[in-house]
């Protein structure tokens, strides 16, 4: 009874003094409780606002922290003297004949991944069974320059062995606006993958899945074919992408020719030529290629093209490539002369010129031969003598070889005259070229 007592008074007290109160205080207190209800309400909804960016910020470093991740084992692994920060030159073992019936490299994704102001990462997923390198290269002022150690635009990363395989691309972000196009090779002897990238998207980030196209095939790589009568020659394409566009690619050796003359024929050539039919999942793509061609052996390539409409990337290639070669030439079962060379002339007849324009600048040295070519790089000494060059072997396959020079930081001490030697056994050519700058 006492408590109750006491909570009755303690009533009473409260009652008395909000009854003492005038209506005016009792609006202005009203006023204030709304006043605070708004300002509540307010902080609630501010705080749903940075509850969803907070999590679309965590959502964004956990993919950062993902790729960072992707990037860091690439640093780690480490197999054989494969260098990790450049492109390196093929094994001399890469030659295989693959009997599997689709095409060797098959990408599955692209990702850019924006990791602070400075840097972007490009990851690109893929799958191969092949023996292969990876080549990542830019144009600039009209220039192939491949990305080696030390390259202003940025440093090359590879995860091999795993399923897919992954190269990734640091690039500095303010090395870009010299960029006209960049792109990723991944070869192996008979199959290519070239992705183009679209520049104006890379800034941004984003990923892309890309469609799967492949070439599929029955014959075997290596093909032995009589001499005195055409070849034809089919694969299909796997594809129902309607921007698919076709390009055939001859290479041969004509070794009655003095020095030997490289045949690089396309599809417009009169003795190369290609039909595509539509099939169901693609097309039909019969190649035909003369006799006189099948006589002299050489490497017949498929080569696709597909367009992206968005995304990262704005065009991709893909290739299969043959060996052709005749009857005669069974023994060796290669598709050039025995004991020949010749050479790509990239920039015209010997002792042409090439203008070489700051920041970077590349020269280039590539051959087809029997057996594998070796190329290099020297410069001519005022003297006549020669200085080689330190560059960087790319080889594909058993019958061609590249090497590159890359001028980071071109000064005018670069300019003189250089010359792109090749041999094959005892077989040797070179060319010369003149580098100038515009300095």
């Amino acid at each position: 009874m006492g408590n109750c007592s006491i909570f009755l008074i303690l009533c009473a007290v409260r009652f008395v003094f909000v009854s003492s109160q005038t209506p005016a205080a009792h609006m202005k207190r009203i006023r204030e409780m709304e006043i605070d209800l708004r300002r509540y309400q307010k902080l609630h909804q501010d705080g749903i606002n940075k509850i969803q960016v907070l999590e679309k910020e965590l959502t964004k470093h956990k993919k950062v922290l993902e790729e960072f991740s992707l990037v860091c084992s690439a640093f780690s692994h480490e197999q054989g003297n494969q260098n990790l920060n450049g492109p390196v030159a093929a094994k001399p073992d890469l030659r295989q004949t693959i009997v599997e019936p689709m095409s060797g490299i098959v990408v599955e994704s692209a990702d850019a991944v924006v990791a602070s102001s400075d840097h972007i990462y490009i990851i690109v997923k893929y799958k191969t069974f092949e023996k292969h390198h990876v080549l990542w290269a830019y144009n600039i002022r009209g220039q192939m320059i491949p990305i080696q150690d030390g390259d202003h635009l940025g440093t090359v990363h590879v995860v091999e062995n795993n399923n897919p395989e992954k190269t990734a691309l640091k690039i500095n972000k303010t090395a870009l606006h010299d960029v006209e196009l960049l792109y990723l090779k991944v070869l192996s002897e008979v199959s290519e993958v070239t992705l183009v990238f679209r520049m104006s998207a890379i800034n941004g980030g984003g990923s892309q899945n890309v469609p799967e196209v492949q070439i599929i095939h029955t014959s075997p790589s290596d093909i032995i074919a009589n001499r005195s009568q055409d070849l034809t020659l089919k694969v299909k394409v796997k594809s129902t992408d309607p921007t698919v566009t076709g390009l055939l690619n001859y290479i041969s050796i004509d070794n009655s020719m003095n020095p030997s003359l490289l045949l690089d024929l396309q599809g417009n050539d009169p003795r190369l030529n290609g039909t595509m039919t539509d099939v169901p999942g693609g097309k039909e793509w019969t190649a035909n290629v003369d006799s006189s061609l099948v006589a002299l052996g050489g490497m017949l390539s498929f080569r696709i093209m597909v367009l992206q409409q968005e995304g990262i990337i704005s065009q991709m290639y893909i290739g299969k490539t043959f060996n052709i070669y005749p009857e005669s030439r069974e023994a060796s079962k290669s598709p050039f002369p025995d004991n020949s060379v010749a050479l790509l002339s990239i920039y015209g007849p010997s002792g042409s010129t090439l203008i070489v324009k700051p920041p970077v600048g590349a020269l280039w040295c590539y051959a087809f031969g029997s057996p594998s070519p070796m190329t290099k790089i020297s410069r001519i000494n005022f003297d006549g003598s020669r200085t080689l060059m330190n560059g960087t072997i790319y080889s594909s396959g058993k019958y061609d070889s590249a090497t590159a020079i890359t001028f980071q930081n071109v000064k005018k001490d670069i300019e003189g005259m250089y010359v792109c030697e090749a041999a094959a056994r005892k077989s040797r050519r070179e060319e010369f070229i003149q580098i100038r700058t515009n300095i």
